[in-house]
């Protein structure tokens, strides 16, 4: 599936999110990027020796088929599906692979760097001014008082573990204080929990991606704060 053109403008899709928020109905936006495109693939369309060193940054070891079923049924349940552009091949050419295998039509599509503009042109801070926050991620704790200077208030924050914790992750949401908006900054977990929230809650959810590393480390280019946090989180040793 051929999907460039049927991109809405980034401007567009903040005013959509912001719509959806102030008139308190159910959105959900996820990403998809080259960590997703090669979870979908995997054993399709790539094989072991594909997944990048750096893989296990998204929350997911090894793709397995429950990681696959469930970030499809997350791109069928999105309201807004970012989607990457860059023509190399993890990215736009096996998203448009995967699209057309699984006959993909996602409800809207935007640039999957909709996280990067909404953070660096201040529509994140717009979005979230006067909101009650959900905050769900790895790091995402460590940005409370960053959140609260744009004006919102943070009710709730959780760490998220790896795809292995998302049923914890959604209980603790059943049973925390009352929230406007979700934001998960999980990799790959954080598209069945953003869909989730709005399937169960009816709330809006959008999948922030690395936004709270790039607040945490201002002057780190993204594969500096991938390899940062590989560091400080290193892998556990095979028993």
């Amino acid at each position: 599936m051929k999907y460039l053109k049927q991109m809405i403008p980034l401007q567009r899709a903040e005013e959509i999110l912001r719509q959806h928020i102030q008139e308190k109905k159910p959105f959900s936006l996820i990403r998809i990027n080259d960590g997703e495109t090669r979870a979908i693939g995997y054993n399709i369309f790539i094989n072991t020796k594909q997944l990048p060193g750096w893989y296990r940054y998204t929350g997911v070891d090894t793709p397995t088929e429950a990681v696959r079923g469930a970030l499809i049924r997350a791109i069928k349940e999105a309201d807004l599906v970012g989607l990457p552009t860059r023509s190399a091949a993890p990215f736009r050419p096996l998203a448009e692979k995967i699209l057309t295998k699984y006959q993909l039509r996602p409800k809207l599509i935007c640039n999957t760097n909709i996280n990067r503009w909404l953070y660096h042109h201040d529509g994140l801070a717009r979005l979230v001014k006067g909101q009650r926050l959900l905050l769900l991620g790895k790091t995402i704790r460590k940005v409370i008082p960053a959140f609260r200077a744009m004006g919102a208030k943070v009710v709730a924050a959780e760490t998220v573990n790896g795809f292995a914790d998302i049923q914890r992750v959604l209980q603790y949401v059943r049973t925390c204080p009352d929230f406007d908006l979700a934001l998960v900054s999980a990799g790959i977990p954080a598209k069945p929990i953003c869909t989730s929230i709005r399937r169960f809650y009816g709330k809006v959810a959008i999948d922030l991606g690395h936004v709270p590393e790039m607040m945490l480390y201002p002057g780190l280019r993204y594969g500096e704060i991938i390899r940062k946090w590989l560091k400080e989180h290193p892998a556990a040793k095979s028993s």
